[in-house]
Protein backbone atom coordinates (compact mmCIF):
# COMPACT_ATOMS: atom_id res chain seq x y z
CA UNK A 1 0.00 0.00 0.00
CA UNK A 2 1.62 3.23 -1.05
CA UNK A 3 0.59 6.66 0.66
CA UNK A 4 2.05 9.98 -0.19
CA UNK A 5 3.87 11.67 3.03
CA UNK A 6 3.02 14.90 3.61
CA UNK A 7 5.40 15.71 6.15
CA UNK A 8 8.27 14.53 8.25
CA UNK A 9 10.14 16.37 11.21
CA UNK A 10 13.63 15.92 11.67
CA UNK A 11 16.10 13.40 12.53
CA UNK A 12 19.65 12.62 12.36
CA UNK A 13 21.72 13.20 15.16
CA UNK A 14 25.75 12.61 14.91
CA UNK A 15 27.18 11.76 18.26
CA UNK A 16 30.76 11.45 18.42
CA UNK A 17 31.52 8.23 19.84
CA UNK A 18 35.62 7.38 20.07
CA UNK A 19 36.35 3.16 21.04
CA UNK A 20 39.38 2.53 23.06
CA UNK A 21 40.10 -0.75 21.72
CA UNK A 22 41.13 -1.63 18.32
CA UNK A 23 41.57 -5.04 17.85
CA UNK A 24 44.23 -5.97 15.37
CA UNK A 25 41.81 -7.70 12.35
CA UNK A 26 39.86 -4.71 11.97
CA UNK A 27 40.19 -1.67 10.13
CA UNK A 28 42.63 0.92 11.89
CA UNK A 29 41.03 4.46 12.15
CA UNK A 30 42.53 5.34 8.96
CA UNK A 31 40.19 3.05 6.90
CA UNK A 32 36.80 5.21 8.56
CA UNK A 33 34.90 7.80 7.18
CA UNK A 34 33.57 11.03 8.21
CA UNK A 35 29.71 12.13 6.78
CA UNK A 36 29.57 15.77 6.42
CA UNK A 37 26.41 17.90 5.04
CA UNK A 38 23.77 15.24 5.55
CA UNK A 39 20.23 16.31 3.90
CA UNK A 40 17.07 14.61 3.46
CA UNK A 41 14.84 14.86 0.55
CA UNK A 42 11.54 12.47 -0.51
CA UNK A 43 11.92 10.79 -3.42
CA UNK A 44 8.57 9.78 -5.75
CA UNK A 45 9.74 6.21 -4.20
CA UNK A 46 9.26 6.90 -0.50
CA UNK A 47 6.35 5.67 0.80
CA UNK A 48 4.32 4.94 4.68
CA UNK A 49 2.95 0.98 4.56
CA UNK A 50 1.06 -0.32 7.45
CA UNK A 51 -0.47 -3.49 7.98
CA UNK A 52 -2.82 -4.65 10.83
CA UNK A 53 -1.45 -7.61 12.49
CA UNK A 54 -2.44 -9.75 15.37
CA UNK A 55 0.21 -11.49 18.14
CA UNK A 56 0.21 -15.05 18.90
CA UNK A 57 -2.06 -16.58 21.18
CA UNK A 58 -0.75 -16.97 24.65
CA UNK A 59 -2.93 -19.34 27.14
CA UNK A 60 -2.93 -19.18 30.84
CA UNK A 61 -3.92 -22.38 32.76
CA UNK A 62 -5.17 -22.56 36.50
CA UNK A 63 -5.80 -26.05 37.33
CA UNK A 64 -5.79 -25.64 40.75
CA UNK A 65 -8.89 -25.20 43.32
CA UNK A 66 -7.60 -22.46 44.66
CA UNK A 67 -7.76 -18.19 43.29
CA UNK A 68 -4.40 -17.36 42.21
CA UNK A 69 -3.58 -13.90 42.30
CA UNK A 70 -3.78 -10.94 39.62
CA UNK A 71 -1.56 -11.76 36.77
CA UNK A 72 -0.22 -8.96 34.49
CA UNK A 73 0.93 -9.79 31.48
CA UNK A 74 2.68 -7.28 28.67
CA UNK A 75 1.53 -8.41 24.85
CA UNK A 76 3.72 -5.98 22.89
CA UNK A 77 7.40 -6.40 25.20
CA UNK A 78 8.90 -9.12 22.55
CA UNK A 79 7.95 -7.27 19.68
CA UNK A 80 10.90 -4.82 17.81
CA UNK A 81 11.32 -1.92 15.59
CA UNK A 82 13.79 -1.75 13.24
CA UNK A 83 15.97 0.68 11.28
CA UNK A 84 18.36 -0.35 8.13
CA UNK A 85 19.81 2.02 5.92
CA UNK A 86 20.62 1.32 2.24
CA UNK A 87 22.91 3.00 0.07
CA UNK A 88 22.79 3.15 -3.60
CA UNK A 89 25.31 2.48 -6.22
CA UNK A 90 27.75 5.65 -5.48
CA UNK A 91 29.25 4.15 -3.20
CA UNK A 92 31.22 0.73 -4.04
CA UNK A 93 32.13 -0.75 -0.69
CA UNK A 94 31.20 -0.28 3.28
CA UNK A 95 31.38 2.94 4.85
CA UNK A 96 33.12 2.43 7.67
CA UNK A 97 32.43 5.44 10.31
CA UNK A 98 34.68 7.75 12.64
CA UNK A 99 31.52 9.20 14.66
CA UNK A 100 28.75 7.00 15.43
CA UNK A 101 25.42 8.07 14.08
CA UNK A 102 22.66 7.97 16.29
CA UNK A 103 19.18 7.39 13.79
CA UNK A 104 15.73 8.76 15.10
CA UNK A 105 12.81 8.04 14.15
CA UNK A 106 11.00 10.78 12.45
CA UNK A 107 7.39 12.34 13.57
CA UNK A 108 5.32 11.45 10.25
CA UNK A 109 1.46 12.36 9.29
CA UNK A 110 0.22 10.71 6.37
CA UNK A 111 -3.71 10.69 5.93
CA UNK A 112 -5.10 9.51 9.83
CA UNK A 113 -1.96 8.22 10.71
CA UNK A 114 0.74 9.68 13.20
CA UNK A 115 3.90 8.39 14.36
CA UNK A 116 5.83 9.34 17.00
CA UNK A 117 9.54 9.17 17.56
CA UNK A 118 11.34 6.45 19.35
CA UNK A 119 14.94 6.37 21.01
CA UNK A 120 17.89 6.76 19.07
CA UNK A 121 19.52 3.50 17.26
CA UNK A 122 23.56 3.89 17.00
CA UNK A 123 25.46 2.77 14.17
CA UNK A 124 28.77 2.77 13.11
CA UNK A 125 28.67 1.59 9.65
CA UNK A 126 26.80 2.03 6.17
CA UNK A 127 24.71 0.27 4.92
CA UNK A 128 23.37 -1.30 8.26
CA UNK A 129 20.62 -3.08 10.36
CA UNK A 130 19.58 -2.19 14.00
CA UNK A 131 16.80 -3.53 16.19
CA UNK A 132 15.42 -2.22 19.11
CA UNK A 133 12.27 -2.77 21.45
CA UNK A 134 9.38 -1.50 20.91
CA UNK A 135 8.84 1.41 23.91
CA UNK A 136 5.15 0.26 24.05
CA UNK A 137 4.69 -0.55 27.43
CA UNK A 138 0.25 -1.99 27.42
CA UNK A 139 -0.26 -3.79 30.35
CA UNK A 140 -2.97 -6.26 30.78
CA UNK A 141 -3.62 -7.70 34.35
CA UNK A 142 -6.58 -10.18 35.15
CA UNK A 143 -7.71 -12.63 37.64
CA UNK A 144 -7.30 -16.87 37.27
CA UNK A 145 -9.94 -18.27 39.05
CA UNK A 146 -10.41 -21.64 39.82
CA UNK A 147 -10.37 -24.18 37.17
CA UNK A 148 -10.14 -21.69 34.91
CA UNK A 149 -8.35 -21.00 31.13
CA UNK A 150 -7.61 -17.81 29.69
CA UNK A 151 -6.34 -16.95 25.92
CA UNK A 152 -4.82 -13.08 25.50
CA UNK A 153 -3.76 -12.32 22.06
CA UNK A 154 -3.58 -8.97 20.59
CA UNK A 155 -3.47 -6.54 17.54
CA UNK A 156 -1.17 -3.84 16.33
CA UNK A 157 0.17 -1.75 13.22
CA UNK A 158 3.11 -2.93 11.75
CA UNK A 159 3.86 0.48 10.04
CA UNK A 160 6.74 1.03 7.12
CA UNK A 161 8.43 3.81 5.75
CA UNK A 162 11.24 5.31 4.04
CA UNK A 163 12.98 8.40 3.44
CA UNK A 164 15.94 9.58 1.27
CA UNK A 165 19.45 11.16 1.96
CA UNK A 166 22.41 12.38 0.75
CA UNK A 167 25.66 13.25 2.29
CA UNK A 168 29.24 13.31 1.81
CA UNK A 169 31.89 10.35 3.10
CA UNK A 170 35.70 11.85 3.59
CA UNK A 171 38.03 9.69 4.01
CA UNK A 172 40.51 10.12 7.46
CA UNK A 173 44.19 8.24 6.05
CA UNK A 174 43.82 10.95 2.70
CA UNK A 175 41.16 12.96 2.96
CA UNK A 176 39.27 11.74 -0.18
CA UNK A 177 35.65 12.20 -0.38
CA UNK A 178 32.70 11.34 -2.36
CA UNK A 179 28.79 11.86 -2.48
CA UNK A 180 26.52 8.99 -2.46
CA UNK A 181 22.43 9.01 -1.52
CA UNK A 182 21.02 6.32 0.11
CA UNK A 183 17.58 5.44 2.13
CA UNK A 184 16.63 5.16 5.58
CA UNK A 185 13.75 2.18 6.12
CA UNK A 186 12.07 2.49 9.40
CA UNK A 187 9.89 -0.81 10.18
CA UNK A 188 7.97 -0.13 13.54
CA UNK A 189 4.90 -1.50 16.22
CA UNK A 190 2.10 1.19 16.35
CA UNK A 191 -0.82 0.97 18.45
CA UNK A 192 -2.66 4.17 18.80
CA UNK A 193 -3.89 6.74 16.05
CA UNK A 194 -6.53 9.37 15.97
CA UNK A 195 -9.20 9.01 17.63
CA UNK A 196 -11.90 7.55 15.65
CA UNK A 197 -9.86 5.73 13.46
CA UNK A 198 -11.09 2.15 12.20
CA UNK A 199 -9.21 -1.01 13.15
CA UNK A 200 -7.85 0.43 16.46
CA UNK A 201 -5.85 -2.13 17.81
CA UNK A 202 -6.79 -3.77 21.10
CA UNK A 203 -5.53 -6.06 23.57
CA UNK A 204 -8.31 -8.98 23.58
CA UNK A 205 -8.62 -11.54 26.93
CA UNK A 206 -11.00 -14.67 26.20
CA UNK A 207 -12.00 -16.83 29.05
CA UNK A 208 -12.27 -19.97 28.07
CA UNK A 209 -15.32 -22.84 29.31
CA UNK A 210 -13.60 -23.80 32.73
CA UNK A 211 -11.82 -26.70 33.55
CA UNK A 212 -13.57 -29.89 34.43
Amino acid sequence: MRKTLLYFLFMLFVIACSKDEIIDSEPTSEDHYVVEDIAFFISDEDTVDSIFQRLDTVTFINPSSAHLPDTTFYPYQDLKDSIWVDLDSSASEEILLKDTLALRQMVVIDGNFYFTDREAVFIDRLPSTSTVSTTIATASTFGLPPKSKHQITGEYWRVKYRISFKAKAIRIRDEQSFNFEGKIHFSRVATGYHEGQENQPKTVIEVLSPLK
